[in-house]
């Protein structure tokens, strides 16, 4: 992999944690108005889902601005306004792409426990 080809994988990472931020818009709204609504879950939990997931927020947005100084630097890089670090650049890489998969499994557990819940909602719902 050249460094050409690792800036372009980093916009497409963007992209997808473009896409994971509204997602977690959307995932907030279901917690405000369906889980805290429905009145069938504790606060604790209810307030559990908010924190985690204003962390996850909070990651997204790090891991973004991380990429996006890696980016810059690989731009003045290519215009060789700065020395090239070919070595350090692939570390960063590595290091950013561990958390961007580190990221996305958080999610997807966060989600998975959130839809359980739902579910329960659901069901408890439909007994009434």
């Amino acid at each position: 992999m050249n460094i050409e080809e690792v800036y372009a994988g980093f916009n497409h990472w963007l992209k997808d944690l473009d896409f994971l931020d509204m997602e977690r818009r959307f995932l907030k709204k279901i917690i405000k108005d369906y889980i805290s609504g429905s009145g069938l879950i504790s606060r604790k939990i209810v307030t559990d889902f908010e924190e985690r997931l204003t962390q996850l927020g909070m990651d997204i947005h790090s891991l973004r601005t991380d990429i996006i100084s890696t980016q810059t630097r690989i731009e003045l890089i290519i215009k060789d306004e700065i020395e090239h670090s070919w070595n350090e650049i692939q570390d960063q890489q590595t290091i950013l792409h561990s958390r961007y998969d580190e990221l996305f499994s958080a999610f997807h557990r966060f989600k998975m426990e959130l839809y359980q819940v739902a579910a329960q909602i659901m069901e408890e719902e439909a007994m009434d």
